[in-house]
């Protein structure tokens, strides 16, 4: 009887042990994709005659690096026949769509902060009294007065300051006096400018808070055997958090208005296991075949130089004016470094390294590095 009893409470306690294994059911009992919902795509890879026999395994490995290269997703890619491959992602449950909710909520309020550097720059070539007016009307939010409230002032002070030089000019006899008026009025210029640049390297957008959080979270260590020292080069996901906090840190609200949307991706992140729009998955394979071979610009080739990085620092690499060239992501960053010293080199001044080492001008901008090439393929 007692051993009856023992074998009964024996398989209790391991029934109760892998029902408790299961919870929470949405999360360690994984339905089918028949069951929980989901999208297969089948592509058809152009296989030639004398290519090897591994090249539908190749050309898989290739879409892995390209749409899950952190395996984070459940993402499955099989071979079907010689030349074709099914994709297969779950789609989101309803505890990842809502999470997914509170993320966008959060990160919509990031345009509190947000100038529209187009229209910015159009109310500062107005007139003197439509510029204040088209300023103030900007400034709608707490967070962009406190970008604007700065350029407001210093127009103030910049018009004031001309006008008393334009007064004082033909009437004031002494011309120390003159210069003062004038260095004033060119003073309060130059801080008009500062104000200015201000405005267009502060200004966020949540498209930019996005696209940072989307990027890769791994970062890149190197040991000095000498000195025993580890050169560490940071994800480009932390060193966007790190840009994104530097500029948010020092506006009214920014701080915890960032913290917020750090959270709510945390927790997002967290329980969704593949991307929520089939449309998302379809892009990035779309754009993982794709090869140009452009050749790199040299530092000094381009007069503009300096500009176009003052521009793609200010407006990300879409929104640089330029011809002839176009800025291009580095997105394996481990390739362009092989020691220790390189690889401080690149943390500290990525634009010198790159210059020195390989001929080429590259420039970070959101956790990201750029480098300019010629748009113009095989020149």
């Amino acid at each position: 009887m007692s051993y009856i009893l023992r074998n009964s409470l024996l398989t209790l306690i391991v029934v109760l042990a892998c029902l408790a294994s299961i919870f929470p059911v949405e999360e360690n009992l994984r339905l089918g994709k028949d069951l929980a919902g989901g999208v297969s795509l089948v592509y058809t890879v152009d296989v030639q005659p004398d290519d090897s026999s591994d090249v539908v395994d190749k050309t898989i490995n290739v879409l892995k690096d390209r749409v899950n290269p952190q395996g984070l997703f459940e993402i499955s890619m099989v071979q079907q026949g010689r030349d074709r491959v099914e994709i297969s992602m779950p789609l989101p449950n309803e505890r990842v769509s809502q999470l997914r909710t509170s993320y966008d909520a959060a990160v919509t309020k990031i345009d509190d902060f947000h100038v529209d550097n187009d229209a910015f720059q159009r109310v500062m070539r107005l007139p003197t009294a439509e510029r204040e007016a088209g300023l103030k009307a900007m400034a709608d939010t707490a967070g962009r007065q406190a970008l604007l409230n700065p350029v407001i002032e210093a127009a103030s002070k910049a018009e004031a300051a001309r006008l008393a030089f334009a007064a004082a000019q033909g009437v004031v006899a002494d011309q120390a006096e003159l210069d003062r008026l004038l260095t004033e009025a060119g003073e309060a210029e130059a801080q008009l400018e500062t104000s200015r640049d201000a405005v267009l390297d502060s200004a966020i957008s949540s498209d930019a808070v996005r696209a940072a959080l989307e990027l890769s979270g791994r970062g890149h260590k190197l040991v000095d055997r000498q000195t025993k020292e580890v050169i560490e080069l940071p994800s480009p996901r932390q060193r966007a958090i790190d840009e994104l906090q530097a500029k948010l840190g020092t506006l009214p609200g920014g701080k915890v208005t960032l913290d917020g949307v750090l959270e709510a991706h945390k927790d997002y992140v967290a329980k969704r296991r593949g991307f929520d729009d089939p449309a998302e998955l379809i892009r990035l394979l779309q754009g993982a075949g794709v090869l140009d071979f452009r050749i790199a610009v040299s530092p000094g080739q381009r007069p503009d130089e300096a500009r176009l990085r003052q521009e793609l620092a200010q407006r990300g690499p879409d929104n640089v004016q330029l011809e002839g060239a176009n800025w291009y992501a580095l997105f394996s960053i481990e390739n362009w470094f092989d020691k220790p010293a390189e690889l401080r080199s690149l943390r500290d001044d990525p634009a010198s390294y790159f210059a020195s080492r390989y001929g080429a001008v590259v420039q970070e901008h959101g956790g990201v590095y750029y480098m300019l090439l010629h748009d113009v393929q095989g020149r």
